[in-house]
């Protein structure tokens, strides 16, 4: 009976003593509690020790597991917060900073980067004046001194100097913020670019030719957001391709895709480059496949004036003639530019008279010239050229593909499409071997469809657009992509825009450029 009774009782000193030791185990106790216990327990000392420090090991993992699921969950909510803020700053079209009270940055926006070119980690630890020319910084510092001894808003206008150099007129606005004490911890401010706050100006569309005399007077590519640029690359590219040879398919795809190495740099989008092959200084269009060099006598300056640098070709003789190849090559020739021009991502700019194959007798510099030379000769206008303008006009109205808002990237999507795809005409992708010949002239181009909830309206946004291209001498053929085609667009027929089916096999004539869609 004793011996059960002390069995019952050693099972609840057991219980008492593993419940009892979770709170004083730590606290120096357990030998307290052991010296008191009776003679006869002694033997099962260690027993009721063990089982109270089991409990209290226990107690702890289970603090420590609640610390860390605790400190996981806080860090989970800090990361949460800091991409909020990251993705929130990075989508104003403000460049936004932030700074602690010594004048350090805190950190700053991807606009902020952008214009100082730099990225956005390297600009955390650095003052104003290790990011800014002196005389700005100087005036930064003032200010910020100014604000958190009298932390009310700033606002002011002043100038800044971007990455390219390029000057910009901004409104700065800056506010401190505070700690926990309410003192001043240091200022957050951004900037924007005064034009796009004006009215009038703001709702402009602001366009330049970034050409001028002088040091770093070239500036193409070099504009802030909101600026679109006159590309005089694509039009010296595309004239090169067609007309002399001197650029190759390389060349010709970079301005097909919208010029992305001149300007996606700036965080613009294709529409920043306008695409042309002829202005208002330099040869018509007609003139380009007409004369092999320039014709300025009439200008009074020997012939002297003017580009000497055209790209041009005459196809077989200079100036007017009535020889039937030669007329059929300058035909061809101005449909396949046109062509070129419309098809491109970008905007396509058209000199007026183009269209109607005027001409100015080879003078490309005919500035001084206010007569028959320049004038608009409506009665004598290339209806078939009007008529050929306005049909691709049609098309690139018709398919959204051709006007992306996006850069074109030619990466696998997450539906295994590519956005662009450059074809051979063997029937295959371009492979790297194919890009480094200089001399291929004909290359095909593959457009995905966009997605229809972008352009509901317009049901040709999930159709696949073709364009073959052909400028050597002789007629190719081209083995066209898996599916049923229907040729939209063939620069050299009589009726270039009759729909045709073809299915496997395309015969590209010389010196032209053939479009065609394709339901999915």
């Amino acid at each position: 009976m004793t011996q059960q009774r002390f069995c019952r009782g050693c099972f609840k000193l057991r219980i008492f003593s593993a419940v009892a030791l979770l709170f004083v185990v730590y606290e120096g106790l357990v030998e307290r509690v052991l010296d008191k216990l009776p003679a006869h327990w002694a033997s099962h000392a260690i027993t009721i020790t063990l089982s109270a420090a089991a409990a209290a090991v226990a107690a702890q993992h289970l603090r420590d597991g609640a610390m860390r699921r605790a400190r996981r969950a806080a860090e989970a909510v800090e990361m949460r917060a800091s991409s909020f803020q990251k993705t929130l700053l990075d989508a104003m079209p403000v460049a936004v900073f932030y700074k602690d009270r010594e004048g350090r940055y805190l950190g700053c926006n991807e606009l902020f980067a952008e214009v100082m070119g730099v990225k956005s980690e390297q600009i955390k630890g650095r003052t104003v004046a290790e990011l800014w020319p002196s005389e700005h910084a100087d005036i930064y510092h003032q200010k910020d001194l100014a604000l958190m001894a009298n932390p009310v808003t700033q606002q002011y206008e002043f100038q800044i100097k971007d990455k390219h150099g390029q000057i910009r007129d901004v409104i700065y606005g800056k506010g401190a913020f505070f700690d926990e004490h309410g003192q001043v911890a240091g200022i957050i401010g951004a900037f924007f670019d005064i034009i796009n706050q004006d009215p009038v100006l703001s709702r402009v569309k602001l366009i330049a030719e970034p050409w001028d005399l002088g040091p770093d007077g070239y500036r193409l590519g070099h504009f802030p957001p909101g600026w679109s640029e006159w590309n005089d690359r694509f039009r010296d590219d595309v004239r090169a391709f067609w007309l002399t040879g001197q650029s190759g398919s390389a060349a010709l795809a970079q301005r097909l895709a919208g010029s992305s190495e001149i300007f996606q740099s700036t965080s613009r989008t294709p529409q920043a480059g306008i695409n042309f092959i002829t202005a208002h200084d330099g040869f018509t269009l007609r003139d380009l496949v007409s004369y092999q060099h320039k014709h300025n006598e009439l200008n009074g300056e020997h012939n002297h004036d003017g580009h000497n640098h055209n790209f041009s070709w005459n196809c077989g003789a200079e100036g007017e003639c009535d020889d039937p190849g030669v007329l059929q090559r300058r035909r061809n020739l101005q449909r396949a530019l046109l062509a070129t021009l419309f098809l491109a991502q970008g905007v396509p700019m058209l000199q007026g008279g183009d269209e109607l194959g005027r001409t100015q007798s080879g003078n490309n510099n005919a500035y001084c010239q206010d007569n028959v030379l320049t004038w608009l000769d409506w009665q004598a206008s290339d209806t078939e050229l009007t008529d050929f303008t306005a049909g691709l006009i049609a098309i690139r109205k018709r398919f959204p593909q051709l006007r992306r808002k996006r850069w074109l990237t030619g990466e696998i999507s997450a539906q295994g499409t590519r956005d662009i795809t450059w074809w051979h005409p063997d029937g295959r992708e371009m492979t790297v071997d194919d890009w480094h010949s200089p001399q291929r002239g004909a290359l095909g181009l593959l457009l995905a469809p966009l997605d229809e909830r972008a352009v509901p309206a317009l049901e040709t946004a999930s159709r696949r657009l073709l364009l073959l291209i052909n400028r050597d001498p002789a007629m190719r053929v081209f083995q066209l992509p898996a599916g049923k085609w229907t040729r939209i667009c063939d620069s050299s027929a009589r009726a270039p825009f009759a729909s045709m089916p073809i299915d496997t096999d395309s015969l590209v004539a010389a010196y032209s450029v053939q479009v065609f869609e394709q339901d999915l």
